[in-house]
């Protein structure tokens, strides 16, 4: 099968003030999907105006938001760290790994402070995962696997993204299981994220390792916090979450219909106490309605761009 184009990516500047599609709807076929992610479809259930910027215009903040550019980061430095043997994972391994990845990003936002504020978590990641690798049986694993299947039999509509670490569990059978880590602020397991994004997870694993009994995935928090005398508070933590067959299927029906209801989905803002204050869109949130004020904020090239990735 030849490239795949999503069938309702547009990126024409000049569509960013319509609240309407740039073509009619079509419905999607196995020659122009519909292409979805996780982080789409978490998106369009929190906030279809963001949705629509993000993912239908495809404009993004011209500076790379902190947590994002710390993420990616973070998530080059696993990794590598990742692709050790496993007697050999430990926090000199992870030293060789945040000297070469974090020392190299040439993100603005990453500043020296937070730079070695990454280091720092990933070192002490490094020695806190041995005991907790050993415990779920994580040895031998692949370090990231990226992938985009169908989620319809004819390919109409297909879900991509990557996979962390993935491992056969040495202490159980016919299980397949995937560790993801997050680098925030607080370690607690949003709701939303955990039944939609890893529910993507599971339901891909599933599919690359069809024919065993259970999927898992060790959802894993590395708070960021400098480590110091005062620090009391847990430092990493982690979750495991768990799907049957059985359980993946039902995703996979809610989530078909999640994504037909894309293609012409009306958009309309979250009521403002279900805002977050530092999403990427909130100044031009703010001005829909003054159809001028919104095409110039949209496209002003210090604050906005247009996204050129392939999907």
């Amino acid at each position: 099968m030849g490239k795949l184009v999503s069938l309702h990516r547009v990126k024409d500047p000049s569509l960013l003030a319509n609240q309407r599609r740039a073509e009619k709807p079509r419905r999607p076929t196995p020659d122009k999907p519909l292409i979805i992610s996780a982080s789409e479809l978490g998106t369009f259930q929190r906030c279809r105006v963001k949705w629509w910027w993000r993912y239908i215009c495809n404009f993004e903040p011209a500076d790379k938001p902190e947590g994002l550019a710390f993420g990616e980061v973070g998530h080059d430095v696993m990794e590598a760290f990742y692709t050790y043997p496993w007697r050999k994972r430990d926090v000199k391994s992870m030293r060789r790994c945040t000297s070469q990845h974090v020392a190299a990003t040439q993100y603005k936002v990453m500043d020296t402070e937070r730079k070695e504020l990454l280091v720092s978590m990933c070192l002490g990641y490094a020695d806190w995962q041995l005991e907790e690798n050993e415990a779920i049986g994580l040895r031998e694993c692949v370090p990231e696997r990226k992938f985009e299947l169908p989620l319809v039999p004819d390919r109409s509509i297909m879900v991509h993204g990557r996979l962390d670490t993935i491992f056969k569990p040495v202490n159980l059978k016919k299980t397949i299981a995937s560790v993801e880590r997050k680098f925030k602020k607080q370690i607690q397991m949003d709701i939303v994220e955990v039944n939609l994004q890893l529910s993507v997870y599971l339901w891909a694993l599933s599919v690359l390792y069809p024919g065993n009994k259970e999927y898992q995935i060790h959802y894993r928090v590395l708070r960021k916090q400098m480590p110091g005398p005062r620090v009391t508070a847990p430092l990493f933590g982690s979750e495991p979450v768990t799907r049957t067959p059985g359980q993946i299927r039902a995703w996979v029906e809610d989530t078909r219909n999640t994504a037909l209801e894309m293609i012409d989905a009306a958009v309309y803002p979250n009521p403002m106490d279900a805002c977050s204050w530092d999403c990427d869109f909130k100044m031009p949130c703010l001005l829909r309605g003054e159809d001028d004020d919104l095409v110039s904020a949209l496209q002003n090239t210090d604050l906005y761009q247009i996204n050129k990735r392939d999907k």
